[in-house]
This record gives structure tokens, C-alpha cells and sequence, in this order.
């Protein structure tokens, strides 16, 4: 995905073990776009947010935080056997 949004019939067939998904608040101007992508997908069992995280921007650090929680719960209640994992700055990510 190159943006915020994507066309479901040009994701036919794509079943990815891990997705790394746009969760930038711009994704709630888009009408169900969790439940939409995670059942486009197949219901992937990983997920990792990018860009809730503010670029990095220190004072945005809580707030990104808490906006990337949200997302995370918008995959679940979509995806219950997806795990999300939020990526944090430097450190490595283990997957199964």
C-alpha cells in the first residue's frame, strides 16, 4: 500500500502472513477501512501499524501511542486471531 487507501479487487488473492498497514488517522475519513482491508487480506496473522508514530516527533509521542491502540483495536475486533504488533523506534521485532 502506497497511501492511506487501496482498491479491494487489486488485492484478490494476496493472503500475507504479516501486513504492514497505514495507520495514520487519515484512515477514519475512509468508510470501514479495518474491517474492509483485514477481510480484503484474509485476515493476516500479523499486522504492524506504520506511520502512527508522528515521524518520530517527541511531543507527539503519547498521543501517536495511544492512536496506534486504537488501530490495533480496530484489527481486532475485524481480525480476532490477528496479533498487532506496534513497532517501537530501535527496537528489534520478533515475529513467530
Amino acid at each position: 500500500m502506497g497511501s492511506m487507501n487501496y482498491i479491494e479487487r487489486e488485492m484478490e488473492g494476496l493472503r500475507p502472513d504479516i501486513a504492514l498497514v497505514g495507520a495514520n488517522h487519515e484512515r477514519l475519513e475512509i468508510h470501514d477501512y479495518t474491517r474492509r482491508l483485514m477481510s480484503a487480506l484474509g485476515n493476516p496473522l500479523v499486522v504492524m501499524p506504520t506511520h502512527w508514530d508522528g515521524y518520530g516527533y517527541a511531543p507527539l509521542r503519547d498521543q501517536s501511542l495511544a492512536a496506534a491502540h486504537e488501530f490495533a483495536d480496530e484489527v481486532t475486533a475485524a481480525s480476532p486471531k490477528t496479533r498487532v504488533i506496534i513497532p517501537q523506534h530501535f527496537e528489534p521485532i520478533r515475529v513467530p
